[in-house]
């Protein structure tokens, strides 16, 4: 690399002392713009990147040479300045002999050269990247796009001169380097680039902090109880491990792959057939904990398991309810549901209808086996982990309203009104 900058400068230099200070009347036109044109010594266009790069150090040399002369002064040495093109840069392009320098001289003149290689030129390349450099799950997440980067490659190094390896292998990092500013900016590139007829580009990736360390699947239901879906998150949750190690903001922009990935293996699972699961995303939070979490709601069943510790409440301040329903319909279902108190050693079994009236209402009747008593419900989803539950006692003529903060997924609170009495209550969920 230094070697080319050193020739442009003496390049330039030669130039402007052959060639002598020219001086121009106001009248005559001068050249206002240069523009420069290489092919290779058939007539044919180098690679494009490559052409660029010729093309910017060729153009550099002739704007100081020939920008701002009159037009008239320069065409009868034509001859000389094509001459005087050939020479210098028969040896600044390292790799090149200059088979033949033409210019159209104009207020925009044209620079023709024809290059030719002095020797073999690279007609193949492999990009071969790294196992470690990350996981293999991120590795099948990136082919598409190092495909294209390896399209850049040959843009670089196809018809390239294999003598002049020196400043086309600082070309090729140069391109890689952008092509991962604009497309990769969570990794570092490192490549190494063995220039041969046959090349071989070997890349390695370094994910940039901060990285996730853990990916945690969160699956919520208000169908079934969070121990059935154990088995099935904890399958998803090592399905995710080719995320460990990857790049926080990588993760972040792949969030919908990464959730394809956990949906299409639920999917296939034999408990979610079983259960019949429908499984939804609902959010991907990524950091060094990444956290998917899904719904995971039943077509067929509705079970749940809930454990009662009411504090500032007279009676039946402990009690387990257990709750197992079939949905007949979409939005119907019949069910049985019991209550247990273990401080009294007693037992209520109720049987009712459910009513999906909304995404977030549900209403129905239940009536208790022992006495025939009717209980009218609402629940209401409020958002976020809000809700509301409303029970209407039609015998006793009394109402009972409870407000609900889901702590996590298996603890809830819920503060409970009464036509006699409040209390505070906590709900464990299994």
């Amino acid at each position: 690399m230094n070697r080319w900058l050193l020739g442009l400068c003496l390049g330039m230099c030669l130039l402007v002392q052959c060639l002598g200070t020219i001086p121009a009347s106001a009248a005559e036109p001068i050249i206002s713009k240069v523009a420069v044109n290489i092919s290779d010594d058939k007539g044919q266009p180098l690679p494009r990147k490559l052409a660029l790069r010729i093309q910017a150090s060729v153009h550099a040399v002739a704007e100081q040479v020939l920008l701002g002369r009159p037009v008239t002064v320069i065409e009868p040495k034509q001859a000389v300045y094509e001459r005087m093109v050939r020479e210098v840069f028969d040896r600044i392009l390292i790799g090149y002999s200059v088979e033949r320098a033409s210019i159209s001289v104009g207020e925009e003149t044209q620079i023709f050269l024809r290059l030719s290689p002095w020797g073999d030129v690279v007609e193949h390349t492999t990009l071969v990247v790294e196992e470690k450099s990350f996981p293999p799950q991120g590795r099948a997440e990136l082919d598409a796009k190092l495909e294209t980067l390896k399209n850049i490659l040959d843009e670089v190094l196809l018809g390239m001169p294999v003598d002049a390896a020196d400043w086309g292998t600082g070309l090729a990092r140069t391109v890689v380097r952008e092509w991962f500013t604009d497309q990769l900016p969570e990794f570092r590139p490192e490549v190494e680039v063995a220039v041969a007829k046959k090349t071989q580009a070997k890349l390695t990736m370094t994910p940039q902090a901060p990285l996730v360390q853990a990916l945690k699947v969160t699956l919520r239901s208000r169908s079934l109880p969070n121990v059935l879906l154990y088995n099935v998150q904890k399958d998803l949750e090592q399905e995710g491990q080719g995320w460990l190690q990857l790049p926080v903001a990588f993760v972040a922009r792949q969030e919908k792959v990464l959730a394809d990935q956990l949906l299409t293996k639920a999917a296939a699972h034999s408990w979610v057939k079983q259960l019949g699961l429908q499984m939804r995303l609902v959010e991907v939070r990524a950091g060094p904990v990444t956290e998917v979490v899904l719904d995971a709601e039943s077509r067929y069943y509705r079970m749940f398991a809930e454990g009662y510790l009411d504090m500032g409440k007279k009676n039946e301040a402990t009690r387990v309810r257990l709750h197992a329903g079939w949905k007949a319909m979409p939005q119907s279902e019949l069910f049985v549901e019991g209550d247990f108190f273990p401080n009294d050693v007693k037992n209520r079994w109720y049987s009712g209808l459910g009513w999906q009236v909304s995404s977030q209402t549900e209403a129905g009747v239940k009536y208790q086996f022992r006495d025939g008593e009717k209980i009218i419900w609402m629940r209401q989803q409020l958002g976020g982990p809000w809700s509301l539950r409303l029970e209407r006692y039609e015998d006793k003529h009394a109402s009972e309203l409870g407000v609900r903060y889901r702590l996590h997924e298996f603890l809830s609170a819920e503060y409970v009104f009464t036509n006699e009495e409040r209390w505070l209550r906590l709900i464990a969920t299994f």
